[in-house]
């Protein structure tokens, strides 16, 4: 799983995410790369028809929020929640009440940067299962989770340090990685996860075939290297139940 989890981010990485961390790091957000990154990540449809434009407008604020601990997170989704300062119209209910804009907005503000926590959607939530009412509870104790039962900071740490011995060209964000980690984990039935591990391992084969050997290399080292960094601490301890 860890070489499966390693080749989603490498890819991923390389074919939009490093394009997309450009293109959202600036004071005036591109809206194609706003809204390419959104139906990639298939969170544009969670948007009304001003949502949008109304992120595009709020995102350069709602980046200088600090977003490191669970509370912060709250703040932030009363803040551009239906009747918050920064309000982003989520996608009606039936009663034709605007949503909160949860899940994408984790991973809009992943790529504008400043902090490293892993992205809120319905496979890592799987992963992690965390209690909650509506998605703004749920994405709360979903962070709470990671900081308090899965040891995040540590194993995100430990994941740094392997990298930094393993890797000389690529960026490794450790927390992107877990994120993988947790999506495999959070697929809903054993006989979905087994189908995407093998046609992961399929996909892999060739695209290693595709980079220079000096990379396939640093990811193999790095490959080898996970494991001991995961190993005895309380995310590991989590993951396995």
């Amino acid at each position: 799983m860890v070489e499966a989890a390693l080749f989603e981010q490498h890819r991923w990485d390389l074919g939009c995410e490093a394009m997309y961390r450009v293109g959202l790091q600036q004071n005036c957000v591109d809206i194609a790369i706003l809204d390419d990154m959104l139906r990639t990540f298939g969170v544009a449809r969670n948007l009304s028809s001003l949502g949008k434009g109304e992120l595009q407008k709020h995102l350069p604020e709602i980046a200088s929020e600090h977003r490191e601990d669970p509370n912060d997170w709250a703040r932030i989704f009363a803040l551009t929640g239906s009747t918050g300062r920064l309000s982003i119209p989520g996608s009606a209910t039936k009663g034709g009440e605007a949503r909160t804009f949860v899940s994408g907005l984790t991973k809009v503000l992943w790529f504008v940067g400043t902090h490293q926590m892993p992205m809120f959607d319905s496979l890592t939530s799987n992963a992690v299962k965390p209690s909650g009412n509506s998605q703004v509870e749920k994405a709360i104790a979903f962070y709470k989770a990671l900081r308090d039962s899965w040891g995040f900071e540590e194993v995100h740490s430990k994941l740094k340090e392997a990298a930094a011995s393993s890797l000389t060209g690529w960026r490794f964000f450790p927390e992107r990685f877990i994120d993988k980690l947790l999506l495999i984990k959070g697929l809903p039935t054993s006989a979905i996860a087994e189908r995407f591990l093998m046609g992961n391992e399929a996909r892999r084969k060739i695209y290693l075939t595709s980079l220079p050997e000096s990379t396939r290399k640093e990811l193999a080292d790095l490959a080898g290297a996970i494991p001991n960094a995961l190993n005895d601490t309380k995310f590991a301890t989590e993951f396995s139940k």
